[in-house]
């Protein structure tokens, strides 16, 4: 290629492309440096550079390559990698042909079987003498070489006819094709891996996605059923618990955790106290309460307040005459007393407070209790009923008390009659006496029930009706005209029956038992029995109950320490509704069609065929348990087949059931209250909703916020019950007043989970 190298420092070679350095070059050029008449350097370039633009992959070495002295390992390397050889020849170079010579011939001798294609400048080719003294080394006479044009040849330019004839010559693919081909199959390649690795990468998602909502579910489940457990032991917990339930992820058992935390606990306010309650009074006004626990302690505070302050500090350790069994308001709400152990009984007025002494005491070791006080109508005289045996009357001006009756029996209640002229009292065994307490007045007769002491009375605000209750389970209604017993409730399955309150207009009557629960009664003296449900339930015997003056809202003090406040007893979460009457019924020959048309539900046992039964045997629901059938609309395939509702023994389902607006749950009555059946879950909610006193299953919200029930009466009244969940949550956050501890986080939900509650 090059005559007499000069010396230079060993510049390094430039670097071949990826193409060249996988499958070799498509030609390589081998030349004489320099011009004319021996070099054909200028037209060697123009060659490589009309080559390499036909995507041929081309060695020409003053691109690629140094020069040096002797043949660099570079240009052997190039040379020995190529398929074919193109020699660029003129007369000068024939003559002299130096390491042209050497390449063609290291070539030959290398690959044999690789084209020589001598490409002549000038014809030199047609001299006789000189083509046979090239032979022996080009031999070029054996094959085919290329003449280029004098002219094009002498301005050093490749012509096109030469490099169409160039390219003819047998070179297979070349090597920025199979490049490319490698390219495109590594890029193929990758992207199928990539595409494979993807896939796999979305099927461990999905399965990740599916472990995670199993235990979720599951975790979920969990929760709903400790809350349910514990719904009693510690409501806050419960409610707190539900939310978190229904906070990882929505399922029937979720729905069912929140909507029985919230249906059992229809109350305004929930408040814990450290100890016991032992007594409970609400003024007249309904705006102040006033409280005792076990250790002696008495609070005030307000129903619409959770804060109460403590008017008489706790006793230390045992004291026998430091319990408070009694407090009474007086009928302005501004006096009020309490008394218990000690025999003395405190009032409290605007400008201060006082002792009076009820009784002498009998001794260290017996002391009596005072368990009942009751103001006069006029607020002038106090009532006083003991374990003594004795009925005192107090006058609150002179201080001054006198002994209205002295009974064979311990006494327990006491009640004034609203027209101030008589007090009843009432005691063990039944033991019920009314006492004149005007000069000339008269006073009924009553006999009440022997079946345990009477613990409770009250007057409606007429004072028509007297109501007394027994702990033995009874709740009787007078004629506090003439005495006479008018209604009878037993109330069996509670434990004894310890306080009771009735509202001023005699509508409600509520009960405290001790297992805890708190129920309400609606009494209609025509009515037996009389419609009833329990309200809520404490975590130990109730040991106040009082209605406040709107005769609705409820307070409840227990044994457990905790304070209630209810919504009204009449509704308890359901809210008075005046929007548009409920979306009518899709009635079919048999069943209710559900909103979009694709399911047909009815009460029963057995779907029928195709072809109605000649016999109905769906009415052996009355015997069991209420049971419920779903049909597909579009065969009357069934889905479920007398699948059971979470009632009791020999009940049923009353009227039709109801969808919800989008089709997925379906409501029925059952009794007094509302059972669920989830439709995607096939699973019914393991909770009731309460209805209303009187009220029935009408239908569902056309809004979609809830179920609606009436009264059925001419002047019916309407009620809605939200169904919407995070309602709900957002209602039990604000009840239980906290969230999660960090250390009920980790119990409950699980250290790996990062502590978040949804009560925040």
């Amino acid at each position: 290629m090059q005559d007499t190298p000069a010396p230079s420092p060993s510049p390094q070679a430039p670097k071949a492309s990826f193409a060249s350095r996988l499958f070799g070059y498509d030609v390589f050029v081998s030349f004489a440096l320099g011009g004319p008449p021996r070099g054909t350097q200028s037209y060697a370039s123009d060659l490589a550079r009309r080559l390499r633009e036909r995507d041929l992959s081309v060695f020409f070495s003053e691109d690629e390559a140094p020069p040096g002295e002797p043949l660099s390992d570079t240009l052997r390397r190039a040379l020995l990698r190529s398929k074919l050889l193109v020699v660029v020849v003129n007369r000068g170079t024939l003559e002299q042909p130096n390491w042209v010579r050497t390449e063609v011939e290291t070539f030959r001798a290398q690959r044999p079987g690789r084209p020589v294609i001598p490409i002549c400048l000038d014809g030199s080719f047609r001299d006789p003498a000189l083509s046979d003294a090239v032979q022996p080394w080009l031999q070029h006479a054996g094959s085919i070489w290329l003449d280029e044009q004098s002219d094009s040849a002498a301005r050093g330019l490749a012509t096109d006819p030469l490099v169409a004839r160039l390219l003819t010559a047998p070179r297979r693919l070349t090597a920025n094709r199979l490049w490319r081909a490698l390219v495109a199959a590594v890029g193929l390649g990758l992207a199928v891996l990539a595409a494979l690795a993807a896939w796999q990468a979305l099927v461990a998602v999905r399965e990740r996605d599916r472990a995670n909502a199993l235990r979720d579910q599951a975790l979920s489940r969990q929760l709903a059923a400790q809350s349910t457990a514990s719904l009693v032991r510690d409501p806050v917990r419960a409610l707190l618990l539900a939310v978190q339930s229904q906070a990882i992820t929505r399922t029937p058992a979720s729905d069912a955790a929140l909507l029985g935390a919230m249906s059992s606990l229809p109350v305004t306010r929930l408040q814990q106290h450290p100890a016991a309650f032992a007594a409970l009074a609400v003024s007249p006004q309904g705006d102040a309460l006033a409280l005792a626990d076990a250790h002696g302690a008495v609070l005030r505070g307000a129903l619409d307040q959770p804060a109460v302050e403590t008017v008489v500090a706790p006793k230390a350790g045992i004291n026998l005459y430091g319990a408070v069994t009694a407090i009474a308001f007086a009928p302005d709400g501004q006096a009020w007393a309490h008394a218990g152990s000690s025999r003395e009984i405190s009032v409290h007025t605007g400008t201060g407070s006082s002792t009076l002494p009820d009784g002498d005491k009998i001794g260290e070791s017996t002391p009596s209790f005072v368990f009942g006080l009751a103001f006069s109508p006029d607020g002038t005289a106090l009532a006083a009923v003991s374990s003594s045996r004795s009925l005192r009357l107090h006058d609150l001006a002179s201080r001054s008390a006198r002994l209205l009756l002295s009974s064979t029996v311990d006494l327990a209640a006491v009640a004034f009659s609203p027209d101030g002229r008589w007090v009843v009292a009432g005691g063990d065994q039944g033991f019920m006496q009314a006492v004149a307490v005007a000069p000339g007045a008269a006073v009924p007769r009553f006999a009440a029930s022997a079946i345990g002491t009477v613990a409770a009375l009250a007057f409606d605000a007429s004072g028509r009706w007297l109501f007394a209750a027994s702990r033995g389970g009874r709740v009787e209604v007078f004629d506090a005209r003439n005495g006479e017993r008018v209604a009878t409730q037993d109330v069996p399955g509670q434990g004894a029956l310890e306080r009771m309150s009735v509202s001023p207009d005699g509508r409600f009557i509520a009960t405290g038992h001790g297992n805890g629960a708190v129920m309400r009664w609606s009494w209609a003296a025509d009515a037996q029995p009389w419609p009833g449900q329990v309200l809520l339930r404490h975590a130990g015997a109730v040991r106040g109950l009082a209605f406040a003056a709107d005769g609705r809202t409820l307070v409840s003090a227990g044994q457990d320490g905790r304070l209630f406040v209810t919504l009204p007893v009449d509704r308890g979460r359901w809210r008075p509704w005046t929007g548009p009457a409920p979306a009518p019924l899709r009635p079919e020959a048999r069943g209710v069609r559900s909103p979009d048309g694709r399911w047909i539900v009815w009460p029963g046992t057995t779907a029928p065929a195709p072809s109605p039964f000649n016999v109905d045997t769906s009415g052996l629901a009355s015997v069991e348990v209420p049971r419920l059938t779903v049909v597909r609309a579009s065969d009357r395939q069934p889905v479920l087949d007398g699948a059971e509702l979470p009632g009791e023994m020999g009940e049923s389902i009353a009227g039709n059931p109801v969808f919800a607006t989008d089709s997925t749950r379906v409501a029925v009555q059952v009794g007094g209250r509302l059972l669920f059946w989830d439709l995607p879950a096939a699973a019914p909610l393991d909770t009731a909703v309460a209805l209303p006193p009187g009220a029935r299953l009408l239908g569902a919200a056309p809004d979609g916020t809830g179920w609606i029930a009436g009264t059925g009466s001419q002047t019916e009244q309407r009620y809605v019950f939200e169904a919407d969940v995070d309602r709900w949550a957002q209602v039990a956050c604000r009840l239980a007043g906290r969230a999660l501890t960090v250390e009920e986080w980790r119990r409950y939900v699980g250290a790996e989970r990062p502590y978040a509650p949804p009560c925040g």
